[in-house]
């Protein structure tokens, strides 16, 4: 490197690298992705009564997974009883 008088001996930092990206992903907290022996499900709303969907989950990251399948956008996702 360049002779730099703002780095020093045993300095670090914090690189985060993009591999993935999708901009027409659709994403939920993990927090609402629930796991049972039928799959992997969350809730929506239907009205006024919650409805248990099935959805294929792909890539997660900083707390949020992609939603590959089962939810369509428009969706209301339920994040809190």
């Amino acid at each position: 490197m360049a002779n730099n008088s703002k780095l020093h001996p045993n300095m670090s930092c914090i690189m985060k690298i993009s591999n993935y990206e999708n901009a027409h992903a659709l994403v939920v907290p993990i927090s609402v992705i629930q796991k049972t022996s039928q799959g992997t499900m969350l809730y929506i709303a239907d009205g006024n009564k919650s409805k248990a969907v099935y959805v294929t989950v792909g890539r997660n990251a900083n707390g949020m997974v992609e939603i590959l399948s089962g939810l369509k956008a428009g969706d209301k996702v339920i994040t809190r009883g």
